[in-house]
């Protein structure tokens, strides 16, 4: 028995050692003696990140080159920015007035009596009111002195025009006269001297002035004198 027995073990030795030798190099490529990741599997993990950082890096320089599109929108986990509200634009300025008053007066004449309004260039006039209370506007003008915007007290005068008023309205000048009854205005324009201009305007009728009764003889008086 003992030779049988050692006859099997010299013929398997050899099988034995060969399956030794071939299992170790298996081992070898999966896990190292420690458990460690054998270095072949280690560099081809280092490979594989080695080519995603590449392909990151990569895509950052494509988005930063010049002509990419920004990102638009809010970035995520960031809240939007708030949006500022523009101010609104100014409104244009208007322009100013292209002429300005010189002159304001009053004359009476044989068919009655006149306004005379003097500016400094040729402006437009415009009638409004009624023949018992008209006005008149002076279209893009303006009275620069506070003494042109006095108002005229012609009440003492013999005719239908009690007083003439003048305001200013925005860019216009607006002329209101007052009138004892209705009577007919005719404006008429003229041409001054230089580029001034003046806008008359006539009123019919007059008025006859107010006769006094006349007064009553005083009665005689007697001067006495001393006589020594």
């Amino acid at each position: 028995m003992r030779a049988v027995s050692l006859m099997l073990v010299v013929w398997l030795s050899p099988l034995v050692a060969g399956a030794v030798e071939a299992g170790a190099p298996a081992r070898q490529t999966g896990e190292g003696t420690d458990g460690a990741p054998a270095p072949a599997l280690a560099d081809a993990k280092a490979g594989g990140r080695a080519a995603k950082d590449k392909s990151r890096s990569k895509g950052k320089r494509e988005t930063e080159a010049p002509g990419a599109v920004p990102r638009t929108g809010p970035r995520s986990g960031k809240p939007p920015r708030p949006v500022m509200a523009r101010r609104p634009a100014r409104a244009p300025r208007a322009k100013a007035p292209r002429a300005h008053l010189l002159k304001s007066g009053f004359r009476v004449t044989s068919a009655g009596s006149e306004v005379v309004l003097q500016t400094s260039a040729e402006v437009d006039l415009e009638t409004r009111g009624t023949r018992a209370a008209p006005s008149f506007v002076l279209r893009h003008c303006r009275a620069l002195r506070a003494n042109d915007r006095r108002s005229l007290d012609t009440r003492y005068f013999a005719t239908a025009v009690t007083g003439v008023a003048l305001h200013q309205r925005g860019r216009d000048l607006v002329v209101q006269v007052n009138l004892r009854e209705p009577v007919t205005a005719t404006p008429r324009k003229e041409q001054g001297p230089g580029e001034t201009w003046s806008w008359i305007v006539a009123f019919a009728g007059t008025r006859e002035p107010e006769r006094r009764p006349d007064p009553l003889p005083s009665a005689p008086t007697a001067t006495a004198a001393i006589v020594r």
